[in-house]
């Protein structure tokens, strides 16, 4: 699940920024990738350890930081 959130992150960066601008739509993807990793993770609470759900948290804190870093230096 943490390889799919770097690559869906990653394909909307590339198809809705530009040099001067983020499209709305970024904003929707990120928000229903969201909405799925909150109810996949609630469905298969008992398949993931807790090392998994640290992990899993942390690379969404990598991502918000990456968003953040390429957003101030476009």
């Amino acid at each position: 699940m943490i390889i799919v959130n770097f690559v869906v992150v990653s394909l909307g960066e590339t198809l809705f920024w530009d040099h001067h601008h983020i499209n709305w739509f970024f904003w929707v993807v990120i928000g229903l990738l969201a909405v799925y990793n909150f109810f996949s993770l609630r469905k298969n609470l008992e398949v993931y350890s807790k090392v998994d759900i640290i992990a899993y948290v942390s690379s969404m804190i990598v991502l918000v930081i990456l968003a953040a870093v390429l957003f101030i230096y476009q």
